[in-house]
């Protein structure tokens, strides 16, 4: 987890301790000493403008050969993806794993051609199932990594220091923050 160092001093408590306000978080807490650290999910993630309310993937998405569970999908499952008909390609974007393991990674976020349409899709298990982020005519999309790491933490039991990035060499591979 980030740790940020208190920034702005408050009004002092009757136990001789300061309040600061974290500028990054917002989160007042007191401390002795301005160099007290607090734990701070803000620090590497900005807002994001992801909507709350997303449409679930299976309303848009072609009916699929091995349907998207409700959880994360594993590596093997995304090239099962990557294989199905009614799709052209599907890209893990970000999953959550260590660097050194990909094939153990847990595909939170992906990117679906479906020949007609490009969609970028996301794990919400607040709701229990895969959403379309965004969908476009052309794979450029909007919102960056960060963002979608930032949209991922507010709405999956998740760090977002535990996500990392896929990357690809293919042409067919999206872009994001276009």
């Amino acid at each position: 987890m980030a740790r940020n160092s208190p920034t702005d001093e408050h009004a002092s408590s009757p136990d001789n301790e300061s309040q600061y306000t974290c500028e990054k978080c917002g989160e007042s807490f007191e401390t002795l000493t301005r160099k007290r650290l607090h734990d701070c999910d803000a620090a590497y993630l900005p807002p994001h403008g992801i909507p709350d309310e997303l449409t679930p993937a299976v309303d848009v998405l072609p009916e699929l050969r091995t349907p998207l569970p409700d959880t994360a999908i594993t590596m093997a499952h995304a090239a099962v993806l990557d294989d199905d008909p009614a799709l052209t390609r599907f890209f893990p974007i970000q999953s959550l794993g260590e660097l050194g393991s990909m094939h153990r990674w847990r595909v939170i976020t992906g990117y679906a051609n479906t020949g007609d349409m490009h969609v970028l899709i996301g794990l919400n298990t607040s709701r229990g199932t895969w959403v379309v982020i965004e969908s476009n005519s052309s794979p450029e999309f909007s919102c960056s990594e960060l963002e979608l790491a930032a949209w991922l933490v507010a709405h999956n039991p998740i760090d977002g220091e535990d996500i990392v990035s896929y990357t690809s060499n293919s042409p067919d591979y999206p872009t994001l923050d276009a």
